[in-house]
């Protein structure tokens, strides 16, 4: 899952001194997942081409320098969700 999109980041899109902000998925997102269809896939003798993108902070950093963006803060955080739940 380490293919860098097609489309480039244009910097002129944005103001001089502008801010991104991103929340985007990364390195090891959806990857048990993706697992489970490729080992499922390969049980039936197809492949697939992965269509995401999930870089880690270096290829991310690397990428958004290259577009010429200077970047103050890059992090990868685990999410977890939690459900508590009860029967009605």
């Amino acid at each position: 899952m380490t293919n860098p999109p097609d489309q480039s980041w244009d910097p002129e899109v944005y103001h001089e001194n502008a801010r991104f902000v991103s929340d985007l998925g990364g390195e090891g997102n959806v990857s048990a997942i993706v697992a489970a269809v490729d080992e499922e896939l390969a049980s039936r003798g197809l492949e697939r081409e992965c269509p995401w993108y999930f870089p880690s902070v270096e290829e991310y950093r690397a990428v958004l320098e290259s577009a010429e963006f200077d970047v103050e803060r890059i992090e990868l955080i685990p999410l977890c969700f939690h459900a508590r739940l009860r029967r009605k």
